[in-house]
């Protein structure tokens, strides 16, 4: 029966997704139809998804369009990680009130998106402080969220999605920062998505520019 379900639900998004293709101010690329199908099928059977490749390749453009798919873009949060992002930030603290002795707990980003079914991305997830990628593990393999001072993890309400994404160098094979030790142990536990750069024949053809300017600013653009 479930997945009987997630066949209709799938196909479903196929037909939105092809009237969406006949809207004049969307271009589709050929390199990301493939890509967008791909990512379609892993929102139905995985818990998180790892979008890798260089600055530029549309990683955020891509899940940006799947909320549009998925009449989640205003429920679309994306958050820049880096050592100032705690666990604190994404789950939430307390804090105390007017009357002495009393807290409150105010749920973090990450927390609020868990109990309202939001999408949530997190930009470059290899400069994720190790405290953050411990409290991410739970949530992707048992879909729990961990917190503190509770003795039940938190599941997900309906429609809550994470994502995640990791910039490459040039060439998309070496990363701008080496994964290791627990951040390896994350990446090993998501469904990866490679990335690639635009193909320059298929931006002349979706773009009614003259040709020949537009490989003079693409190759400058594409040089080391």
């Amino acid at each position: 029966m479930a997945s009987t379900k997630r066949l209709f639900s799938f196909l479903s998004l196929e037909e939105t997704y092809k009237d969406r293709a006949r809207d004049p101010e969307i271009v589709f690329l050929p390199s990301r139809r493939s890509l967008i199908d791909e990512l379609l099928v892993l929102l139905v059977d995985s818990e998180c998804v790892l979008l890798e490749g260089e600055s530029g390749s549309g990683k955020s453009s891509l899940l940006r369009f799947l909320a549009k798919l998925h009449q989640k873009e205003e429920d679309l949060i994306i958050v820049h990680l880096g050592e100032q992002i705690d666990s604190k930030v994404l789950l939430g603290t307390f804090s105390c009130t007017a009357i002495p002795g009393e807290f409150v707990w105010l749920p973090g980003i990450l927390t609020k998106a868990v109990l309202a079914g939001q999408w949530i991305v997190l930009e470059d997830i290899d400069f994720a402080p190790p405290d953050v990628i411990s409290l991410l593990l739970p949530l992707i393999k048992t879909s729990t969220l961990l917190l503190p001072g509770y003795t039940e993890p938190l599941r997900p309400a309906e429609g809550f999605k994470l994502f995640a994404s990791r910039r490459l160098g040039r060439g998309g094979r070496k990363g701008l920062r080496q994964m290791g030790g627990i951040l390896s142990v994350l990446e090993n536990n998501v469904k990866r998505v490679f990335v690639p750069q635009y193909e320059t024949e298929e931006l002349i053809e979706a773009k009614s520019y003259d040709p020949h300017y537009t490989r003079l600013l693409l190759g400058y653009y594409n040089q080391e």
